[in-house]
């Protein structure tokens, strides 16, 4: 035997690769998929927020309403309120019966100009509107009498709600006299519900009458007892 023949070569174990090939691509997935999750569930920074609608409203560009509100007689009327719908944008004019609103640009607005003593008159526009003018109709009145365990109250407020859903809300600009009476002209005609209210303790009473155009009609509230009431005779 020679030499040769006895050389001892080491042998290796063929080993197989592709299982590991196969880990390796999986675990990349897996990481790729964990890193998307995670942009995907990070907070979105505050200047990429997009806008609620409620966000964009109150964003929204606003524009003017105004104009001048003229008695029966084409004066001026001063101290009228004049409210904007929608959104209840509410008013008084000054002694040149002028006044301004700031409504959402572009929107259509129903205006309602009222006083007690000298009527009602609406108009509808497009914000922004200039130069209008809304002229006083005195239409149906009122000649409201509040009481209590017979005695009559002063500096009760009276405010007077349409019925039948039309959703008209007139306030009275004054409060009950020491005879507990408040005349209340510029009402639309139909079913009226009217409400007075003690301030002070949060008293309250409710009559309907119906209102009819050109006239005043008589109508009587009468409340719980009241104590620490205004009261005549």
């Amino acid at each position: 035997m020679t030499p040769r023949s006895l050389e001892v070569r080491p042998t290796y174990r063929k080993r197989r690769l592709w299982p590991w090939i196969a880990a390796a691509s999986a675990l990349l997935a897996l990481g790729i998929v964990e890193v998307r999750m995670h942009r995907r569930a990070r907070p979105t920074p505050a200047n990429e927020i997009a806008p609620t609608a409620v966000e964009a409203r109150a964003g929204a560009r606003r524009a003017s309403v105004e104009g001048r509100v003229l008695a029966g007689d084409g004066r001026a009327a001063a101290g009228v309120t004049v409210v904007a719908q929608p959104g209840n944008v509410e008013g008084r004019t000054g002694q040149n019966g002028r006044f301004r609103l700031e409504v959402e640009e572009g929107t259509p607005v129903r205006l309602q100009a009222h006083h007690s003593d000298l009527g009602f008159a609406t108009a509808e526009v497009r914000a922004p509107a200039s130069d209008l003018q809304l002229r006083l109709e005195r239409r149906a009145g009122l000649e409201v009498l509040v009481v209590s365990g017979g005695r009559r109250l002063a500096g009760v407020e009276v405010t007077v709600r349409q019925r039948g859903g039309a959703g008209g809300e007139f306030h009275a600009d004054r409060v009950t006299d020491e005879r507990g009476t408040l005349r209340f002209l510029g009402l639309p005609a139909g079913p009226l519900e009217v409400e007075a209210l003690v301030p002070a303790t949060g008293a309250r009473g409710v009559a309907v009458v119906d209102g009819q155009e050109g006239a005043v009609a008589p109508v009587q509230v009468t409340l719980p007892e009241v104590a620490g009431a205004r009261g005549g005779g």
